[in-house]
């Protein structure tokens, strides 16, 4: 009996360690591996590149182009009712966007051949949605924002180049941090004349806001290096978590930078000989000159519609006003002042129905004389 009962206690040990080896000998879940968006995330970490930052200012998403003091020597960046729009310093090369229902835009281009704009072509190489466009002094190199394959998260600022050869854009980059992030960037616009630059992101910000960041455009890229400057450094510049870290000693640069910011918002440009009226009609037929309108009432809706665009500019600049105005009263005050800039906001949605349905009205009796 002892013996047998030996046997099986020995049995036990025996299937207790065998079942113990099973489990040794279950394999460890693999990683995963990582997504396109995090090793596109790595890789442009890696090539952040160093660049000085001026300024910021948080504004309105749909008033930024206002906070951007572009003169007229490096072209013309214009809202409109579909999308943005970039006409060159010479008036003769266009590239804007238009936007379809759901809100993903294309980018098309016009040249001007003699007095009359040519046939509009769809800027295909870009893909789609893409918008924001801005084209260099160069007439090649261009930057716009697009949303989806090479993009970090939302809209990213890429960049190309035109090539004459084969009358298209060459495969567009991602130009990286610290201009990119997993938020929205949009308008990247550099002036060459004052050498200063301004792009435009939503990192960080509320619905509807937007931060227009000022930097001086470096003569040669000159990257971050982790291995040297850490990682946690690196990320941070990357984010744009602080503008002064930016500076890296450079005080002299920046208070350079800072006058021309300042003389530009100063000085008053002469006017350049460049017709910059234009009224899109359709796909295939762009008015250029206010005496091409067929329909003779089209002529006042067209100062009504002026009127109501200045007073758009200025309604946005006082809601804006209004705004900073809230953020630096007291408790007691800003319930008055929430109350009116609610108020102001529904009045200037208001205009911009106003705007859109005086625009359409006008677009479709040209439409109408023209086919008659």
């Amino acid at each position: 009996m002892k013996r047998i009962l030996t046997l099986l206690l020995l049995t036990v040990a025996i299937s207790i360690s065998s079942n113990a080896q099973v489990k040794k000998r279950t394999p460890a879940p693999q990683p995963k591996a990582p997504t396109a968006a995090q090793i596109l995330h790595e890789n442009l970490l890696e090539a952040t590149q160093r660049v000085l930052i001026v300024d910021s200012i948080v504004v309105a998403k749909d008033s930024f182009l206002s906070y951007i003091p572009l003169p007229p020597e490096c072209g013309k960046i214009e809202p409109t009712e579909f999308g943005y729009q970039f006409t060159n310093e010479f008036g003769d090369r266009m590239l804007y966007s238009i936007a379809d229902t759901a809100g993903n835009a294309r980018i098309y281009t016009k040249s001007k051949e003699g007095d009359e704009w040519g046939k509009r072509q769809f800027v295909e190489s870009l893909g789609e949605p893409s918008n924001y466009p801005f084209l260099m002094s160069d007439g090649i190199t261009l930057y716009f924002s697009h949303k989806g394959e090479g993009s970090l998260g939302g809209y990213d600022i890429f960049i190309t180049r035109y090539d004459a050869e084969d009358n298209t854009y060459l495969k567009a980059q991602n130009i990286g941090y610290p201009f990119n992030s997993n938020a929205n960037d949009y308008m990247y616009v550099v002036d060459e004349v004052d050498t200063l630059g301004w792009f435009v992101t939503d990192r960080r910000q509320p619905e509807g806001r937007v931060c227009v960041y000022t930097f001086v455009p470096p003569l040669s890229r000159e990257n971050l290096s982790i291995e040297t400057e850490g990682l946690s450094t690196v990320r941070s510049r990357a984010a744009l978590t602080s503008i002064a870290d930016t500076w890296d000693g450079h005080y002299v640069e920046l208070a350079l930078a800072e006058r021309r910011l300042k003389q530009m918002k100063e000085r008053e440009y002469k006017p350049v000989k460049v017709n910059t009226f234009s009224f899109i009609i359709n796909d295939d037929i762009t008015y250029t000159s206010e005496d091409d309108f067929k329909v003779v009432e089209n002529k006042t809706r067209l100062d009504q519609l002026k009127e109501m665009q200045q007073m758009l500019v200025k309604s946005e600049k006082e809601l804006e006003d209004a705004r900073v105005k809230y953020h630096n009263a007291n408790r007691f005050d800003r319930s008055a002042l929430g109350a009116e800039i609610l108020k102001a906001e529904k009045e200037l949605q208001q205009l911009r129905l106003d705007i859109a349905s005086m625009n359409r009205r006008i677009r479709n009796d040209e439409i109408r004389a023209i086919n008659n």
